[in-house]
């Protein structure tokens, strides 16, 4: 049985949010071309046509602006944080693994970079952090990871009982919704997703990412741009041993070439 809940405008983009009741469960599988099978919200695009399906082809990722202003500090949304990493000064407080810095921020260049910032346990929490040169086409079809968590004490990533990820994925031979996130606690799986291509390199971007009690249960969310474009309950308190999180994903590989992070905050709810 299918439970819709109805679609109303917000800001000129229309969201419709379709909660999926599948008897006997059922998760799309780690490979973005494979059917989804989690709850999806599907919007328009900023120019009123439908963000689905057609092949996409490559386009190269522009590098940063040239002698960009430095970024200010964003605000952020509520919480304390246990991190800050402005990455503008050519530097990171976190284990950084290749890439290049700039006035702009850290831009990946490989597929394998990455930037790993070890935590405390955070229970109810937030990540949250800006990106410059998204692109409605990524460089390749299996680019596409901007971040994940999971617990290293817990086995390998791909296997891991508190593994999130957040991912834009593009018409290369991947199935909508677009952005997606899957979010694992205590083996706990949900996947949900967002319809969306119409990026522009040279907005600056801000993603949230939250978790924690909310919704009368667990709650993981992610926003753009102080926008909630994604929401899941989940069950098990997310809770795991060590607590990694990083801006691409080490053993994935699937880092994003060309996009900028910077202004990465962590935090507590």
């Amino acid at each position: 049985m299918d439970q819709k809940r109805c679609s109303r405008p917000f800001e000129g983009v229309i969201f419709v949010v379709c909660l999926l009741a599948l008897s006997g469960g059922g998760c799309s599988l780690d490979d973005p071309s494979t059917p989804f099978t989690g709850t999806s919200s599907v919007a328009t695009s900023t120019n009123g046509t439908v963000t689905n399906g057609g092949a996409g082809t490559p386009t190269p990722t522009p590098p940063p602006p040239a002698n960009p202003p430095s970024a200010p500090a964003p605000t952020g949304g509520s919480g304390q944080d246990v991190v800050f990493d402005a990455l503008t000064s050519g530097m990171s407080v976190g284990e950084v693994s290749g890439g290049q810095f700039s006035r702009s921020g850290w831009q990946v260049t490989q597929r394998g970079n990455f930037i790993r910032y070890r935590v405390p346990t955070i229970t109810s929490g937030y990540v949250e952090w800006e990106n410059l040169n998204l692109t409605r086409t990524n460089p390749a079809r299996d680019l596409f990871s901007l971040m994940g968590m999971w617990d290293p004490t817990k086995g390998d990533y791909r296997e891991n009982p508190f593994r999130v990820h957040i991912r834009k994925l593009d018409t290369q031979g991947h199935n909508s919704p677009y952005v997606r996130m899957r979010f694992i606690s205590g083996g706990d799986q949900n996947d949900v997703g967002w319809d969306f291509l119409d990026w522009n390199p040279s907005q600056v971007y801000r993603w949230r990412l939250e978790w924690g009690p909310g919704g009368g249960g667990n709650e993981a969310r992610v926003l753009l741009d102080d926008r909630v474009i994604i929401r899941t309950a989940y069950g098990p308190t997310y809770r795991p041993e060590q607590h990694w999180i990083e801006l691409g994903i080490e053993e994935r590989a699937e880092t994003i070439v060309g996009v900028v992070f910077r202004n990465v905050r962590i935090g507590r709810r």
